[in-house]
């Protein structure tokens, strides 16, 4: 019997709070929908900006290879960068020491044939590294067909220097040759 008393007295309480609330909010004057309006606004704008700088600020993972010449081993790298393009990856190249200053990517561009992903790049003279030996060298063009191969998810690269098939003092590649991963 105590218990139904309570229960009465609570759900009055509750209902009588409820209408009490529910007037209370009627009760605004039109200065107060002005503010409320404007602070709405105000936040979908917000959440807006966030949409537009979030995709703005979006992040690609852009892979590149270092060697030792010591162990002629491939060292994989990962960087977040807000364009995935080769010339970041020359610059990150350039920057670790594979890749001479200078090199700049004169034209890129992915074929994708029968799901095959082939990508084509030609770059300026500063590429090829005369003062190398030929492990190194070799290091250096699988550490660059590498690092465009992983950040761009293609199965090969067709290496061109100012136009012509990579050749340098210890390795000459033909007109078809491809690097593949390694």
């Amino acid at each position: 019997m105590l218990n139904k008393k309570f229960k009465m007295i609570l759900s009055a309480i509750l209902i009588s709070s409820s209408v009490f609330l529910m007037a209370g909010c009627n009760n605004t004057t039109n200065d107060d929908k002005k503010t409320s309006s404007v602070q709405e606004k105000q936040n979908n704008d917000s959440l807006d900006n966030n949409v537009t700088n979030s995709s703005a600020s979006k992040k690609h993972k852009l892979i590149y290879y270092t060697y030792n010449i010591d162990t002629e081993k491939l060292i994989s790298h990962e960087k977040n960068v807000k364009e995935l393009s080769v010339d970041n990856i020359v610059k990150e190249l350039i920057s670790a020491g594979v890749l001479q200053d200078g090199t700049k990517v004169k034209s890129f561009k992915i074929e994708d044939k029968n799901n095959i992903k082939t990508i084509f790049v030609d770059l300026n003279d500063n590429f090829i590294n005369f003062n190398q030996g030929s492990s190194a060298e070799l290091l250096q063009l699988q550490c660059f067909a590498n690092s465009l191969i992983k950040s761009f998810n293609a199965k090969n690269v067709k290496l061109t220097v100012e136009g012509q098939p990579y050749s340098s003092g210890h390795i000459q590649m033909e007109e078809g040759d491809l690097l593949e991963f390694k």
